[in-house]
């Protein structure tokens, strides 16, 4: 009987990668992992997964056409506790990303997501980055949240 194959380690992918693969993911994926986030790296899609230490797992994706690029955003199912209008839903999502300006709110299906666009230099400081953004990302969500208990509390009184 054979031994199980175990996935890579972030370790094998960087010292693997090919020349075709993205410099930029290269090295988001180093600085990230020697900063002891520890990411776990999809060599095809080249995604970067963290997962926080609440358990919620955010994604950056890197692209290098036509600039140097990273998306960084985390995705949530939405609680049935909260209202099921969509355009409820999407006003919320509206307002926060109007008072989050970094972070960007939308939904899909019973998702809410958040997510942050930044272009990137050589000498952006990746973790830096990162860091800020999953912020940003954590306060659109709890913004978003707060804006739809305000419509349920607007909904139970109808003098507001």
């Amino acid at each position: 009987m054979s031994e199980p194959s175990l996935p890579p380690t972030t370790e094998d992918l960087l010292s693997s990668a090919s020349a075709g693969d993205s410099q930029l993911y290269q090295r988001a994926a180093y600085q990230l992992t020697h900063a002891g986030l520890n990411p776990r790296l999809d060599e095809d899609d080249q995604v970067i997964v963290l997962t926080l230490e609440q358990g919620d797992d955010i994604v950056i994706m890197f692209d290098e056409v036509p600039s140097a690029t990273m998306r960084l955003f985390g995705q949530w199912a939405i609680d049935s506790s909260l209202p099921t209008d969509e355009l409820t839903r999407l006003r919320a999502a509206m307002a926060t990303t109007e008072e989050c300006k970094l972070a960007k709110v939308f939904l899909s299906d019973n998702t809410v997501i958040a997510g942050v666009d930044h272009l990137i230099h050589p000498q952006t400081d990746i973790v830096e980055l990162v860091t800020v953004c999953i912020s940003a990302v954590l306060f659109a969500i709890h913004t978003w949240h707060e804006a739809m208990g305000m419509r349920l509390d607007e909904a139970a009184d109808p003098t507001s």
